[in-house]
């Protein structure tokens, strides 16, 4: 009834429990089907990785936290240490935002918004924390100098979290 041999694109909301609720059921002709499948599987493996890597970073937040205060107690100054163990708290913050916004995806308004938030997390991570592990470990006022962009790169993520909820969904054409 909906249908044409281009298809229709009226928007449907799949309602379902799996990952493929984000997607919206369009009457596509038959000769795009194999698209759709495609955009499908990889949404989903992405969301995946993302998990992974926020699983990860999580998981490396306990190794690092655990040899912050056990290896290093007695070689680390005070200062020192206590740069570690903010490096290991934020890490494990930003690694379950990043899970989050692997999660969330499917219930978010932007997608991609979260997309992005979750790739900034991980730059944060990376950024903020291996700065503040390397100037507690080694000194050298250089790595001091990277942990801002690391801050700058998780309060854009935050941003572009809480936009992905919060702005309209975009029309489709």
């Amino acid at each position: 009834m909906f249908e044409s041999y281009w298809g229709s694109h009226i928007q449907r909301p799949c309602i379902s429990n799996d990952y493929k609720a984000f997607f919206y059921a369009y009457t596509f002709p038959k000769k795009f089907a194999n698209i759709r499948s495609y955009l499908i599987t990889e949404f989903i493996q992405f969301m995946h990785i993302i998990i992974a890597l926020g699983a990860i970073a999580a998981m490396l937040s306990v190794v690092f936290g655990a040899m912050g205060a056990h290896l290093l107690q007695d070689v680390l100054s005070i200062k020192a240490l206590s740069n570690f163990q903010k490096a290991s708290d934020y890490q494990m913050y930003h690694g379950l935002a990043t899970i989050l916004a692997g999660i969330s995806f499917q219930h978010a308004k932007r997608p991609n918004m979260l997309r992005y938030a979750a790739w900034l997390f991980i730059a944060g991570i990376i950024l903020f924390s291996g700065s503040l592990y390397l100037y507690s470990l080694t000194g050298t006022k250089t790595w001091a100098m990277v942990t801002p962009f690391g801050g700058t790169a998780f309060i854009f993520a935050w941003l572009l979290f809480a936009m992905g909820f919060l702005l309209p969904q975009k029309k489709q054409n």
